[in-house]
């Protein structure tokens, strides 16, 4: 399975050994990944959502789900570069103004049973 996430956790994995992936890839990457595979939308913040859809140029829908990744699932990472004060939600203008490389990334993270 595919899933777009605003982050990443520990939290997300089964509890058995398993081994990730997880490298740096481009917006046209990311695009080309989420037009080519169906995916699900755990991004947890609206704000975040739409402005993922619109810079994607793709409908990435808010969706507060928790998730267990398995063995050879894939996860997209909306990945700021900074942390937010405590409290602290970004709107959706202050994410517009985040550029690409300076103050996010995207990552695709992949899942791979230990044998």
């Amino acid at each position: 399975m595919l899933y777009v996430a605003n982050s990443f956790s520990l939290g997300m994995l089964e509890e058995k050994e398993t081994k990730l992936e997880a490298k740096p890839i481009s917006l046209e990457e990311a695009k080309n990944i989420l037009l080519t595979q169906e995916f699900h939308s755990v991004i947890g913040h609206e704000a975040t959502a739409s402005v993922l859809s619109k810079i994607l140029g793709i409908y990435v829908p808010f969706n507060r789900e928790a998730i267990k990744l398995k063995s050879e699932d894939q996860l997209i990472v909306f990945q700021l570069k900074f942390r937010l004060p405590e409290g602290a939600i970004l709107t959706e203008k202050d994410l517009l103004s985040i550029k690409e490389n300076q103050l996010f990334s995207l990552w695709l993270v992949e899942t791979k049973e230990v044998i």
